[in-house]
């Protein structure tokens, strides 16, 4: 062939013959032919006229470099506004979407947001849409929730362990916890009133003859530990006061002291003294999920029972006109409740769980001159509420976890000679409650309660206020 051809590599222009090897690369050219062979005798490349693609020897460089007229692949590197186009396309991405191995990418709101690395042993849980991590046994300490789902809106006492899907307490609840503990996924508070849940201690009676006031019962052990009972109020006689029997002390106990029941006012005859509240020693402190409550093989109770009144000082002749001592309120028992998420509202009641020691009773009032008035009975310890849960929905409920002492009773009055003393408030017991959601621990050490008042003249003293121990929640 003896028509020269121009041949373009790169950018610059060569003039040759026909028959000389050419090297591969981008090649441009102008012929009249269609079809072009150039070879040296061994090798042949065909070439296709741009002539059919509408360019011509001088046609620009840009054609050739757009990348839509040419195939292959290209490192991303050699773009020079690569990165800044990836990361600006979505505003929202993370640049650097993890700061720790193991990190995870969750949206929120829109807005992307890390997830650090959860510690050994963690499981990753979703509650409300929201990821987090878990200790990897909670999902079976709420409980398997066979009994479905429950609304509470009056009396219950409890006669076995429960487990609830979601367990909604309205309007006139009062659960009697009675040593069973309770479990759900869902604890719903958000109407419930004040002791919606309780084991609170019982109340010594009123003095109303010669004979002392009934002590507050012990709350009985089923599988959690109960409480202490108090101590009846002494029976007057005709001659001195007479005063009243020690209750139990307790040991191990989470709950609070019983207090001390109130002195006798004198008549005729001399008054007597009052008598300390029993005693609640051995604490446990619990700073994890416990399903059982012992220590040493016992169970761990809760408030011991506060002191009985004494008996007033007789006059000598009538024995129907001597005046008995109040009875000793018991102990508060010990509530434990297991709920996975617990719900409250603005209508959720302070006290909605508690354990309250029981009030003590009043010393009888004098009937006829001569006689002294009975002393009152003193209020028991409160209990120990353990809760463990995993999450919190709604507003802090002030005191919405109560473990408050039982408060004394009002000493007797005098016709002629003087009134009885008032018994003493219980000491508070301990609240323990486990948010494993956030890994917080909240323990609550109860306060001691206030002694009774002493009488004045012929008038008996009021009673003393229960020891305090609440967790806002």
């Amino acid at each position: 062939m003896s028509q020269q051809i121009q041949l373009r590599r790169g950018t610059a222009a060569q003039w040759t013959t026909a028959n000389t090897l050419l090297a591969l690369g981008e090649i441009g050219y102008e012929t009249d032919t269609k079809d072009v062979k150039i070879g040296d005798g061994v090798t042949v490349w065909n070439l296709l006229p741009y002539s059919g693609l509408g360019v011509s020897t001088n046609s620009p460089d840009a054609f050739l470099l757009d990348r839509a007229n040419h195939t292959g692949t290209q490192l991303s590197a050699t773009v020079s506004d690569f990165n800044t186009a990836a990361q600006t396309a979505n505003s929202n991405k993370l640049v650097d979407p993890t700061t720790t191995n193991g990190d995870l990418i969750t949206r929120e709101a829109g807005v992307p947001a890390r997830i650090g690395v959860g510690v050994e042993s963690q499981i990753l849980r979703v509650v409300s849409g929201a990821p987090s991590w878990s200790d990897e046994n909670l999902g079976q300490d709420f409980g398997d929730g066979n009994l479905g789902n429950a609304t509470i809106s009056g009396p219950l006492t409890l006669s076995a362990p429960v487990y609830y899907d979601t367990l909604t307490l309205n309007g006139a609840c009062a659960i009697t916890a009675a040593g069973f503990p309770i479990y759900c996924k869902t604890l719903d508070l958000s109407n419930a009133p004040a002791g919606a849940i309780r084991w609170n201690g019982l109340s010594g009676k009123n003095s109303l003859t010669q004979s002392g006031g009934s002590a507050g019962a012990a709350l009985a052990a089923t599988i959690l530990g109960g409480s202490g009972a108090g101590s009846a109020g002494a029976t007057g006689v005709v001659g001195a006061g007479v005063q009243a029997a020690a209750p139990t002390n307790l040991a191990p106990a989470n709950g609070g002291a019983g207090g001390a029941g109130g002195g006798s006012g004198s008549g005729t005859n001399g008054g007597a003294a009052s008598r300390a509240g029993a005693t609640a020693t051995n604490r446990v402190l619990y700073g994890r999920l416990e399903q059982n409550f012992l220590r040493a093989s016992l169970s761990i109770v809760g408030g011991a029972g506060g002191a009985g009144g004494a008996s007033g000082g007789g006059d000598g002749v009538t024995v129907t006109n001597a005046t008995g001592g109040g009875g000793g309120g018991s102990g508060a028992g010990l509530i434990a409740i297991y709920a996975d998420t617990i719900i409250t509202s603005v209508s959720t009641a302070s006290g909605a769980i508690q354990a309250i020691g029981g009030d003590g009773g009043n010393g009888r009032t004098a009937p006829a001159a001569g006689t002294g008035g009975g002393g009152a009975g003193a209020g028991g310890g409160g209990g120990y509420i353990f809760l463990a849960f995993n999450y919190k929905i709604g507003p802090i409920v002030s005191s919405l976890i109560q473990a408050t002492g039982g408060n004394g009773g009002t000493g007797g009055n005098s016709v002629t000679g003087t009134g009885g003393a008032g018994g003493a408030g219980g000491t508070a017991g301990y609240i323990d409650a486990i948010d494993f959601g956030n890994l917080v621990g909240y323990h609550i050490g109860g306060t001691a309660g206030s002694a009774g008042a002493l009488q004045s003249g012929t008038t008996g003293g009021g009673g003393g206020t229960g020891g305090l121990a609440n967790l806002s929640l």
